[in-house]
């Protein structure tokens, strides 16, 4: 598998996702999102798929991740703090809506050391837990659809973001 032509189309999904508008209609701007939204998830995947194996001390991952990131996330919070809210003390502005994807792959990296040694003495049963978790996630939009309860403890937004993770890893090992 070409992880650059995923890339590629995983780029392209995040480009009309946040080009899309709702000219023609609610139900046609439902259906393109509902298929382009992928990008993000596929995103997600590659990060697993191209950390989750490597042979890196902890420090040098966190330094090399973690100082590429938060210096200029840093200087965009206050930039942000400054030009919208016009005042420093704001926290709540810190966590604005639009860095979603920064605290999220943030939190996923904090958790790469962990999940490497998990994955390092995982057996094969492991991979059928990441398959039940992907069906899940999978069925939880048409239960809603038809009303039904909710897979429990599959709504936590970090449960599906460090399947998709997890999921790259095994895509590139199986």
């Amino acid at each position: 598998m070409n992880i650059d032509i995923i890339r590629i189309f995983a780029f392209a999904f995040i480009v009309m996702l946040h080009t899309l508008n709702r000219q023609y209609g609610l139900t046609v701007w439902m259906s393109g999102y509902a298929v382009i939204s992928i990008g993000v998830n596929l995103f997600i995947m590659i990060s697993g798929y191209l950390l989750l194996d490597k042979a890196e001390s902890v420090k040098d991952f966190f330094k090399k991740r973690f100082f590429s990131i938060l210096p200029l996330f840093v200087v965009f919070n206050i930039v942000y703090i400054y030009f919208y809210n016009h005042s420093f003390i704001a926290v709540k502005k810190i966590s604005a809506p639009h860095f979603w994807y920064i605290y999220m792959i943030l939190g996923l990296y904090l958790l790469t050391p962990w999940l490497r040694k998990v994955l390092q003495y995982a057996e094969k049963e492991t991979f059928y837990v990441v398959v039940l978790w992907f069906l899940c996630n999978i069925l939880n939009p048409y239960l809603q659809f038809f009303r039904l309860p909710k897979i429990p403890f599959s709504h936590f937004p970090i449960v599906g973001f460090i399947g998709y993770y997890v999921l790259g890893y095994y895509l590139k090992k199986y």
